[in-house]
């Protein structure tokens, strides 16, 4: 939190979920000692952690997302409740609802569209669209854009505030179990003004905390505006006096620009689920001290060498793991296809293409370390060469392989066996789209396919995410409908953690030993 401090941000935001039994979310194989938390538990081990920061003077206070973002006061302006203000981070609770609501939302309007031209008599002007001024036209204007995005924007928040504030009750009527709005928590590394909502800057204005009245603090703009009386809506709230503010200077916001030079990209740490994976399919285990020292060496290995193999070579014969020194062979007509040494001596071996020797039969590791860049390089001029040749439009190219790629393209159009029936031009074909769909970053790209790739491998993390959430509701529902008598027990460790500061109360003394004499 200091370095986050130290580097300009103003804010952090954290969704409490704790992951499912079993499931790993960051690192890969916990401890068996460690026990998966409950959604109550995990959050008041972040408010835990954020109170001490708070005492430290590291943040300056800490809320949920409904008391900062949709709650209003008074002096709100129009625009602070608009969906663009909330934290939108890939794999988060909110874009898997925000998706969900507009199709709510959008179904809705369809509906409400539909009944409507229903309602009216089919042989009459209203359904036919018409009017006396005029064909299709009528009294009624078309909405502008601005006002439709307006008016999704207000139900969407709406739909979203009913949500995270909804309460599981009993059939009584009576609670049981917490808002969601606590689970989203809002970390404020610099005060806000309690006029605007911004993060103040520089000079500011604060009347201290006096009983129960909370401390206002105005920012530079606010404060101007209320001093000068020049018809603006903003007021002071009652006990607050304009002359009896305190002049505080709260500092300048850093730059946020990271002052490291950027170092080159490794897919490995692009998403949650990347780098899970290489953890699993590297058995980079954290169980132990022991393994933990190691998956954490071999996690910097790789960050600071994206070039390196993120995975062990396995032989497409006997399946074993093949180290990076041990003697092998690869055949770079086939797709990832590499065989050890022993199958490879083997009488019943065969294979259709040449075999080239790779490992300790080359001579020694350094000039596999040369292999393994001359292989990226060339990597790159493929994709650079697949990009080239999709946007050419010269029939008279004068780059010979731009014209090989375009008659592979016009091969996977008028295929008939397809990857599906074993063609090997395919294959490859198909293997270099993925490669460079996975990492193209272009809205537009002219490759072919490219679009529908990198939307299939956005559905298919967002089906993952929506598991997750799902999961998340699902826990929450459970832990409501638990009996009055289990819930008894947590409530007052709750209340004890909220009167000693955080810390979970004592044990009770074990029973004496017993005698038997």
């Amino acid at each position: 939190l200091e370095y986050v401090l130290n580097r300009g941000f103003t804010s952090m935001y954290i969704w409490s979920c704790p992951p499912s039994q079993g499931e790993d979310y960051i690192l890969y194989c916990h401890p068996q000692r460690q026990k998966t938390p409950k959604p109550d538990k995990l959050r008041e081990w972040y408010l835990t952690m954020l109170r001490k920061a708070c005492e430290q003077r590291i943040v300056h206070s800490v809320t949920n997302l409904y008391d900062q973002l949709f709650h209003r006061r008074p002096n709100d302006p129009p625009e602070k409740l608009i969906s663009t203000k909330l934290p939108y981070f890939e794999g988060d609770y909110f874009p898997g609802a925000f998706e969900d609501f507009l199709k709510m939302i959008e179904d809705e309007e369809n509906g409400d569209a539909g009944g409507a031209n229903a309602a009216a008599p089919a042989g009459s002007k209203k359904a036919a669209g018409g009017s006396k001024k005029g064909k299709g036209g009528g009294k009624k204007k078309q909405e502008n854009d601005k006002e439709v995005i307006r008016r999704k924007d207000a139900k969407l928040i709406e739909k979203l505030s009913e949500v995270i504030t909804k309460k599981n009750c009993d059939a009584n009527g009576r609670a049981m179990s917490m808002e969601l709005k606590h689970e989203f928590i809002i970390v404020n590394l610099f005060p806000t003004c309690s006029c605007c909502g911004t993060y103040v800057e520089g000079t500011s204005y604060v009347c201290p905390p006096c009983g129960t009245k909370e401390e206002y603090r105005l920012c530079g703009a606010c404060n101007a505006i209320i001093a000068t009386s020049s018809g603006d809506s903003r007021k002071l709230p009652e006990g607050v006096v304009l002359s009896e503010m305190v002049q505080e200077d709260v500092g300048k916001h850093g730059d946020t620009k990271d002052p490291d030079p950027p170092g080159e990209p490794s897919e490995f740490f692009d998403t949650r689920q990347n780098f899970l994976s290489l953890c699993q399919g590297n058995h980079y285990q954290f169980d132990t001290l022991r393994r933990a020292k190691h998956s954490s060496m071999m996690v910097l290995y790789h960050m600071h060498n994206p070039q390196a193999p993120g995975f062990a070579a396995t032989c497409n014969v006997c399946g074993i793991e093949m180290q990076a020194d041990a003697r092998a062979y690869r055949c770079d007509e086939c797709s990832d296809y590499d065989v050890c040494e022993a199958c490879r001596r083997s009488p019943n071996f065969k294979h259709e293409h040449p075999l080239r020797p790779t490992g300790a039969a080359v001579g020694s590791a350094t000039q596999e370390d040369r292999e393994r860049v001359e292989r990226m390089q060339q990597l790159h001029r493929t994709m650079q060469l697949l990009v080239h040749a999709s946007a050419c439009s010269d029939r008279h190219c004068p780059s010979t392989n731009c014209m090989k790629v375009k008659a592979l393209f016009q091969h996977g159009l008028t295929c008939p066996t397809k990857v599906a029936g074993g063609c090997m031009l395919c294959r490859r074909m198909w293997n270099l789209l993925q490669i460079h769909a996975k990492g193209c970053r272009t809205p537009n790209c002219p490759v072919p396919r490219c679009r529908d790739l990198k939307e299939y491998r956005r559905r298919a993390a967002q089906v993952q995410e929506d598991r997750r959430r799902q999961a998340w509701m699902q826990m929450h529902r459970q832990q409501g409908m638990q009996p009055q008598g289990m819930q008894q027990p947590q409530q007052q460790g709750m209340q004890h953690t909220a009167a000693y500061g955080g810390a979970p109360p004592p044990p009770p003394p074990p029973p004496p030993p017993s005698r038997r004499g």
